[in-house]
């Protein structure tokens, strides 16, 4: 079972990978720019056991990767990092089937 975390941006991304390796020591978490690249991923790096996931990628638009990600991994959680307003997105995000938005 490995994390996931899909952000375009380097900083965020590696902010976020730390902070999941700090809370599950020895988990594997694997780094994504795009939902392009997830599964090549999941065959390389196993299962899916949590999504975390920009809401702007350069391959997505609105919440398509929240229904991309979701269509094909129905019972793993994904949660929803972004800097856009929860008030503007965060029932859309949920709507579309996140678990939380951040």
């Amino acid at each position: 079972m490995s994390l996931y975390v899909i952000d375009d941006h380097p900083l965020m991304r590696e902010a976020v990978v730390m902070l999941l390796r700090r809370y599950r020591a020895g988990a594997n978490v694997v780094e994504l720019n795009r939902i392009g690249g997830v599964e090549e991923a999941i065959r390389r790096n196993g299962a899916p056991e949590l999504f975390c996931l920009d809401l702007k990628l350069p391959d997505t638009i609105g919440v398509s990767g929240i229904i991309e990600l979701k269509k094909r991994y129905p019972a793993t959680p994904l949660v929803v990092l972004s800097a856009s307003p929860a008030d503007e997105f965060e029932e859309q995000c949920i709507e579309a089937g996140a678990d939380d938005y951040i």
